[in-house]
């Protein structure tokens, strides 16, 4: 039973992570890699995508992030705070409590002081709640492509390391 939720997952992940180009500008899309397993809830940043400002990847839980450690040198992680098998706290403690992690963003599905409190005590970039104004998320965009030292030839930004 296991395999065929996990091959679920798999397709599910194909099927949402498409690269979408655009021809007019030259700098790559920014892989944004999205571990939620609600996917519809982030179709307010469809625009980006369709722009090709944003290449989204999702993962539908904490087991297939883990799985899929690919993903670890996208520069844009936003986590849900509850996945269906682990806390996305729990998610970023395993992958990113290095020097030079990627941005982080939290997602919640609503509101929550101490889950807020929590994720700006483990260092993440940002507690967000749902919807994701994408907006927002165009200068957070510009930010990271501001700040990042150059690019790698595979299309991702590097990010400048800690001292």
């Amino acid at each position: 039973m296991a395999g065929a939720a996990n091959a679920t997952e798999a397709r599910e992940v194909k099927k949402t992570s498409k690269s979408v180009g655009n021809s007019t500008d030259k700098s790559p899309a920014i892989i944004v890699v999205v571990v939620d397993a609600n996917p519809s809830d982030y179709v307010a940043l469809a625009p980006l995508a369709e722009a090709g400002e944003i290449d989204l990847r999702f993962l539908l839980s904490g087991r297939s992030a883990l799985r899929e450690r690919r993903y670890l040198g996208a520069p844009l992680w936003m986590i849900n705070v509850h996945l269906p098998d682990r806390s996305g706290f729990d998610l970023f403690e395993m992958f990113f409590r290095r020097k030079t992690s990627p941005l982080v963003l939290m997602v919640a599905d609503q509101y929550c002081a101490e889950d807020e409190l929590r994720a700006l005590k483990l260092g993440v970039a940002k507690y967000l709640c749902k919807p994701v104004d994408p907006a927002w998320l165009h200068e957070c965009l510009q930010r990271i492509k501001i700040e990042s030292g150059h690019k790698t030839p595979a299309g991702h930004l590097k990010t400048k390391p800690t001292k």
